[in-house]
């Protein structure tokens, strides 16, 4: 799903996100168990119980979100999304819930700063900003209305591994 790229930079990593198929909902940003009813709407689809084929498909790493933002950075919507494994790339279940789609994503070049926190962690913004210097250092413009972050570990679950991304401008306009 992610193709490395040879990079000078210092402070982030350059990849290209492939063209692949995710299953993806939109959090409701109102609702205080918003992130975690949109967690388990996706499961419910890789479960099975979500999908028109009643396929259980494995977990794939990493879940990834996306807010878009206004001009003064101000949050006006937010998805999830779950990779859809190789073995059913090329022909993904449907979804059987409406707040669920499966989308193409063209590929795209992201980059990324890793980090050992989640988006409660007050380090959790910073890590936007310290991207952000490290791409101008380089003369790299980032897509200013939106970011992602990638988690790779379960909340809770040991040593968590989230990367804060933000995608190249030339691919959004």
């Amino acid at each position: 799903m992610f193709q490395k790229v040879e990079s000078s930079g210092c402070g982030f990593e350059e990849r290209i996100i492939l063209r692949a198929n995710w299953t993806v909902t939109d959090i409701d940003l109102k609702s205080p168990n918003g992130y975690r009813e949109a967690y388990f709407r996706l499961h419910g689809y890789r479960s099975g119980a979500m999908n028109d084929r009643g396929l259980e498909m494995d977990m794939a790493v990493p879940v990834v979100k996306k807010w878009w933002m206004d001009e003064d950075g101000n949050t006006l919507a937010a998805t999830m999304s779950f990779y859809i494994p190789a073995d059913v790339q090329s022909n993904p279940p449907a979804s059987t819930d409406e707040q669920l789609r499966v989308e193409q994503w063209d590929d795209a070049t992201i980059y990324i700063r890793a980090y050992g926190g989640g988006r409660h962690d007050p380090e959790h913004l910073k890590q936007f900003e310290l991207l952000k210097t490290a791409l101008a250092k380089q003369n790299l413009t980032p897509y200013p209305y939106m970011k992602m972050t990638a988690g790779f570990t379960r909340p809770g679950y040991g040593r968590q591994r989230r990367e804060v991304i933000l995608v190249d401008n030339a691919d959004m306009v």
